[in-house]
């Protein structure tokens, strides 16, 4: 993304993604490739950090951001250290929006706040 559609918020998350990616992703990546299956450690160590679902609203444990940035840097710093298989933009841009956009209130309440926090992982079958 280019540089001056960011602000300093932008910025700071980049940067805070872009050493969990080195924490967290980098180390296991040969393992998870090995292994055929990323761990959900990270995963729920990503929500935990706000990671996944950003524009959730925040009554389901989200950060309410409907901003689309954010999730282009996440998707800019998996490619930047060659993480295609973590699934974190098929769990956050594909499949939790059909939920908080179109789920009843009872679905929202029951699969959002796991979906956020990386305890549940949202796939295609």
């Amino acid at each position: 993304m280019q540089e001056h559609l960011l602000t300093e918020e932008h910025r700071m998350f980049r940067d805070a993604f872009r050493k969990f990616a080195e924490r967290e992703i980098v180390p296991h990546q040969e393992q998870w490739e090995k292994d055929g299956i990323v761990s959900r450690e990270v995963w729920q160590k990503a929500g935990a950090a706000g990671f996944l679902c950003m524009d959730v609203p925040e009554e389901y444990g989200g950060l309410g951001v409907k901003d689309y940035r954010y999730h282009v840097i996440v998707a800019e710093e998996l490619a930047r250290v060659g993480e295609a298989g973590a699934g974190f933009a098929l769990h956050t841009d594909m499949i939790v929006p059909y939920i908080t956009n179109f789920g009843s209130e009872a679905q929202k309440a029951r699969w959002l706040p796991g979906l956020v926090s990386g305890e549940l992982i949202a796939s295609v079958a």
